[in-house]
């Protein structure tokens, strides 16, 4: 089955817990879905896409049970309905190709689909095409992230992209003259619509797609910036490792938190000494700029494993 179909989850419920259900959502390592919304006080429908049953058998009993333990806490959940059916790979790449369009994000950036023809001249162009991996510009914490970046990254900066999903902030830092970026993400599949994105922009050549995450191999003292667009509990758990990886007075680029958890993670960030910079915000969806400097460091040394960058 696999390169063969997709398998769909669908999740209709109550409006009134969209919130909470898409944060449950990717907590439970959803990098990203389809919500299609309804009239007020209507239902809406979640659309999950993940590569097997078996996770899709996983992720509805996961969804049932803390649909029902918000029902226990007085939540207005409705009648919620769960469903599982499989997407052929025609299917799915029909569906998209009928419905993405070119995307505006930031000043000068367009993201759109390889197979469409339209030019933008004087824009930066990413092609990227939608698949299972997250990250086609379209949701608010990767354009969050790209309007952050665009502001922030200089030419012949080194960039760490932590999480990378299509490739899109990978492919963006190139773009905008970095001369080396390291993309990491967990999910090898997710690595393999990287790389073949990465490809299709034509920055092979200064992005480099790991499958794995921060650790021992991940040079330190060594990005000038690094982008982590999760959600807050991943941030929490690999923030160390992200401030290792910075320069004296590198920035962070932190997204995939939502508004409600604002108090938390700016008190967490001063607990780690981290100055915030900047808070941007949109559709409920919050992302930190934040700068650390090393104390005692005016400079920094490369370890033996970056010596090869």
């Amino acid at each position: 089955m696999e390169n063969e179909c997709y398998v769909e989850v669908s999740i209709r419920a109550n409006g009134q817990v969209t919130e909470a259900l898409g944060n449950f959502l990717i907590e439970q390592g959803c990098g990203g879905f389809v919500l299609q919304e309804s009239e007020p006080g209507r239902p809406v429908e979640f659309k999950v896409y993940v590569h097997a049953f078996s996770e899709a058998d996983s992720l509805s009993i996961k969804v049932s049970k803390y649909l029902k333990s918000l029902r226990e806490l007085d939540v207005s959940v409705g009648q919620e309905k769960i469903a599982v059916r499989e997407i052929r790979k025609e299917d799915w790449e029909r569906f998209w190709k009928r419905d993405i369009k070119p995307l505006p994000v930031g000043q000068r950036i367009i993201v759109k689909p390889s197979w469409d023809k339209a030019k933008f001249p004087g824009k930066m162009v990413i092609k990227i095409d939608p698949k299972m991996a997250f990250g086609t510009g379209r949701h608010e914490t990767t354009r969050l992230c790209m309007e952050e970046m665009e502001r922030l990254v200089q030419p012949d900066q080194r960039i760490l992209d932590v999480g990378t999903g299509s490739g899109i902030l990978a492919i963006l830092a190139a773009k905008l003259g970095a001369s080396h970026v390291l993309a990491l993400d967990p999910d090898p599949i997710a690595a393999d619509s990287a790389r073949e994105n990465i490809k299709k922009n034509k920055v092979e050549q200064i992005v480099e797609v790991r499958t794995g995450t921060i650790d021992r191999e991940t040079p330190r003292r060594y990005f000038d910036l690094t982008v982590a667009n999760l959600f807050k509990a991943r941030i929490f758990e690999l923030f160390d490792r992200i401030q290792k990886t910075l320069k004296d007075d590198g920035v962070s680029v932190l997204s995939g938190i939502l508004d409600s958890e604002r108090d938390e993670v700016s008190a967490f960030l001063k607990r780690k000494k981290a100055r915030t910079e900047k808070i941007s915000h949109e559709g409920g969806w919050l992302c930190y700029v934040a700068r650390q400097i090393h104390p005692g460091s005016s400079s920094f040394q490369l370890d033996a494993r970056s010596k090869r960058f």
